[in-house]
């Protein structure tokens, strides 16, 4: 297990380059996991747990983004052009 802080559970300051950082990785573990490749959507249910990571991801992405990251500016613009945002909520209503 990473003994390292996260940026979601230490009360210190992160930065942004370290919340994007973070965020994509989280973000792009859940798009390998649940992708089906390309632009196709994602092929099956997502646990509950990483629905929460997703979230826990998109949010450290746009902390960084506000903080105006562009990396995580571009990435997020990326994450819904591609319509995984609406996958994710689709694919948690979906039992195949």
């Amino acid at each position: 297990m990473d003994d390292r802080p996260s940026p979601s559970s230490s009360s210190l300051p992160f930065s942004h380059r370290q919340l994007f950082k973070e965020g994509l990785q989280r973000f792009s573990a859940l798009h390998h996991r649940y992708g089906a490749g390309g632009e196709r959507p994602w092929r099956r249910k997502v646990a509950r747990s990483d629905m929460r990571e997703f979230r826990e991801a998109m949010r450290m992405l746009e902390d960084a983004a506000e903080q105006n990251n562009a990396e995580a500016q571009f990435n997020i613009g990326t994450i819904h052009a591609q319509g995984s945002v609406e996958e994710v909520r689709d694919t948690a209503g979906r039992t195949d």
